[in-house]
């Protein structure tokens, strides 16, 4: 089963922020300020097929992960005495998640917990 990749906007903004494309620099100063009127002028088939460049050229690769969901199936309640075992158990869950990721071969692994 194909994997779908999808590009937060963490990754998006840092890997745009190397750029000297002044087009690209005006979508992220949009961006930023969340200055939707302007993002949409700006943003052209052109724009977006740079900006994918870019991104690939970054090697930035981020997966949808279902870590949160599964931990809280594991464990609906906790008792503080609980948190050592939920602590370590999240973080081999994340830890097998980057490692199953990392097969992609890119540089940068992002992981979604939404």
């Amino acid at each position: 089963m194909e994997k779908c990749v999808q590009f937060d906007s963490e990754a998006v903004a840092q890997a745009l922020a190397h750029t000297e494309r002044a087009e690209v620099g005006a979508l992220l100063a949009a961006v930023r300020s969340a200055d939707l009127d302007t993002l949409v002028s700006d943003v052209t088939p052109d724009i977006i097929s740079v900006i994918r460049q870019i991104l690939e050229q970054a090697e930035v690769y981020v997966i949808n992960s279902t870590v949160l969901t599964d931990l809280a199936q594991n464990y609906p309640s906790i008792g503080e005495s609980d948190i050592p075992s939920v602590v370590r158990d999240f973080e081999r869950r994340l830890r097998e998640a980057f490692r199953n990721a990392a097969a992609s071969g890119k540089r940068t692994i992002r992981i979604n917990l939404k």
